[in-house]
C-alpha cells in the first residue's frame, strides 16, 4: 500500500501524526514524502519511515496561492499534482492531506476498481454542491484524500493535460480552493466517487450524507485552524 504526503516544514508535525495513524491500522503501508522544505533532523526522521522526494519547484511555477483567498495555501498544496509523474513505477497510490487522521484499514479503498478512471475520491461537504454547479460538473470532490491510477494517468500524459486546460476555471467568480478546483475542473469526467467515510471532514455539514463517527475511516480536519486535530484524536481513542 503506497501512501503519499506533500508538505513543508510548517506541517511536519501534522504529517507525522497522520502517518503514524495510518501505520497503526495499515502496517504494510509504504510512505512517500514530497517536500523541499524541512530541517535536517526532520529529513532524517522522515527517511526512517519512508522515502523523501525532493520535487522540482519549477514544474509548478504556473500555480500560485493567489488562485484562492486562503492565506494558509502554499505551493505545497499543488505538489499532489506531481505524484503520478514522480512515481511512474507504482500502479496506484493514496494521497493524504497532512491534517488527516486514520482510524481503520484502507485496504478496501486502496483496492477499489478504477473502472478506467484516473482518480477515486470523496464528495465534499455541503458547499461542494455549489462548487460543482459553478464549475458545471456533476459533483465536486475534496482533494484531501485521493487514490491515483498512476499507469493510466501517465499513459495519457495527465500533467500536460492539466497545464493545457486548467486556466478555464480562472474565469469563474470565485476559485474556492486552488489545487482542488483544478483537479475537479480538469478531470471531472475521470473521477470515481467512493464513500465519504474515507475523507470525512471534522465538524462540517453533510446534509443527508452523514457518516457515524464509528464508521469513519479517515477524519479530515479542514481549515486553517489545526487545533481541532487534538480534539479529533481524543474523540477516536478507544
Amino acid at each position: 500500500m503506497n501512501i503519499c504526503y506533500c508538505f513543508d516544514r510548517n506541517y511536519y508535525d501534522l504529517t507525522m501524526i497522520s502517518a503514524n495513524s495510518v501505520k497503526e491500522h495499515n502496517p504494510d503501508a509504504n510512505f512517500y514524502f514530497f517536500t523541499n522544505d524541512v530541517t535536517s533532523w526532520q529529513y532524517a526522521k522522515l527517511k526512517e519511515i519512508g522515502r523523501v522526494i525532493e520535487y522540482k519547484k519549477e514544474l509548478l511555477s504556473d500555480f500560485t496561492k493567489d488562485l484562492c483567498g486562503y492565506k494558509h495555501v502554499s505551493i505545497a498544496c499543488f505538489v499532489r499534482l506531481l505524484i503520478p509523474k514522480y512515481l511512474p513505477d507504482l500502479n496506484r497510490a493514496i494521497y493524504l492531506d497532512c491534517d488527516t487522521v486514520c482510524q481503520g484499514s484502507l485496504k478496501d479503498f486502496y483496492n477499489t476498481d478504477f473502472e478506467n478512471n484516473y482518480i477515486i475520491g470523496c464528495q465534499g461537504i455541503d458547499v461542494s454542491k455549489r462548487q460543482a454547479k459553478e464549475l458545471g460538473i456533476d459533483f465536486y470532490i475534496n482533494s484531501g484524500v485521493l487514490l491515483f491510477n498512476i499507469p493510466l494517468m501517465n499513459e495519457n500524459k495527465y500533467f500536460d493535460y492539466i497545464k493545457s486546460n486548467w486556466r478555464g476555471c480562472l474565469g469563474l467568480p470565485q476559485v474556492f480552493s486552488a489545487d482542488e478546483t483544478i483537479i475537479n475542473y480538469v478531470f471531472h469526467k475521470k473521477i470515481k466517487l467512493i464513500s465519504e467515510k474515507y475523507n470525512y471532514c471534522y465538524n462540517r455539514k453533510y446534509t443527508d450524507r452523514e457518516v457515524p463517527p464509528d464508521k469513519v475511516i479517515i477524519w479530515h480536519v479542514t481549515g486553517a485552524d489545526k487545533r481541532n486535530i487534538e480534539k479529533c484524536l481524543n474523540m477516536i481513542k478507544p
